[in-house]
C-alpha cells in the first residue's frame, strides 16, 4: 500500500501540526504502508490558470511545468492521501495551489451528488482513503468547520464514502503540555494508533478520533491564557 502526504504547515516540522501528523504517518508505516512526505513550502506549485487544458487540448495532463508535474504521478498511485493543513482563515496558500492543480486528475464527465455537479475523477487514480490532519489555535472542534468543507467536497469528487478528519484545537497547549499532562501523551499516541488503523481495518475508529480532539483545558482558562498572552 501506498501513501502520498502533503504537509501544509509553514512551519514545517517546528508546527503543532507536525506533532500530530508525524505519529499518524508512523502509524502508517508500522504497518508497512509506503509513505511519503512532502512539504508545501519546499514545493513551486504555480496558481491554477483554470483554462481547463487539461479537460480538452492535454486531457489529464496539466500544461504548467512546475514541481506538480513530479507529484502527478505519486497521486497516481497512491492508495491513501493525506494532507496536514493548519487552519489559517480556512488553509495557506501553498496548499491551495496544491488542491487548485488537482483538477488534472478529473475528467469532465459530470455527475450528480444530490442536486450537486461533480466532474469525475481519472480511471487511473487508486485512492481508496482521504484523511486531513488539521491543528489550529482557539479551543473548539468547530473552529475547522471551513476546511472540513473543502476536503468532504474533495471526497465527494473523488468518489470516496467518507473522508477520514483527526482534528486538534487549542494544538498550541497540546503540544507544550506534551510530556506533563498524560492526556497530550495520549493525543499523540492516539495519532499513531489511528495510522496503523486506517492501513491495517481501512478506516480510523471514532474512539481514536474523539481522544485526538479531546479538550485539554476549560473554556475559561483558554480566554484567561489568550489574553495574558495577547
Amino acid at each position: 500500500m501506498k501513501a502520498i502526504a502533503i504537509q501544509g504547515s509553514p512551519e514545517m516540522e517546528k508546527g503543532t501540526t507536525a506533532q500530530v501528523l508525524n505519529p499518524f504517518l508512523d502509524g502508517m508505516r508500522s504497518e508497512e504502508c509506503e509513505v511519503e512526505l512532502h512539504y508545501s513550502r519546499k514545493l513551486k506549485v504555480k496558481p491554477c490558470f483554470g483554462d481547463f487544458a487539461c479537460w480538452s487540448k492535454t486531457p489529464g495532463e496539466c500544461v504548467l511545468k512546475d514541481d506538480m508535474q513530479a507529484l502527478y504521478p505519486k497521486f497516481r498511485q497512491a492508495d491513501i492521501w493525506v494532507f496536514g493543513v493548519p487552519y489559517y482563515c480556512i488553509m495557506p496558500g501553498e496548499v491551495q495551489n496544491i488542491l487548485n492543480r488537482l483538477v488534472a486528475l478529473t475528467e469532465p464527465v459530470i455527475r450528480s451528488e444530490g442536486r450537486v455537479m461533480l466532474p469525475t475523477r481519472r480511471p487511473e487514480l487508486k485512492v481508496k482513503h482521504l484523511v486531513l490532519v488539521s491543528t489550529c489555535y482557539f479551543l473548539e472542534l468547530e473552529q475547522f468547520d471551513p476546511l472540513a468543507n473543502v476536503f468532504e467536497k474533495l471526497g465527494k469528487i473523488l468518489g470516496l464514502r467518507s473522508v477520514q478528519f483527526l482534528l486538534r484545537p487549542h494544538a498550541g497547549v497540546f503540544v507544550q503540555q506534551l510530556g506533563s499532562n498524560p492526556k497530550a501523551d495520549e493525543v499523540r499516541d492516539a495519532a499513531k494508533a489511528a495510522g496503523a488503523e486506517l492501513v491495517r481495518g481501512g478506516s480510523i475508529p471514532e474512539a481514536l478520533v474523539r481522544a485526538i480532539a479531546q479538550p485539554l483545558m476549560s473554556r475559561e482558562d483558554f480566554v484567561e491564557m489568550h489574553s495574558k498572552y495577547f
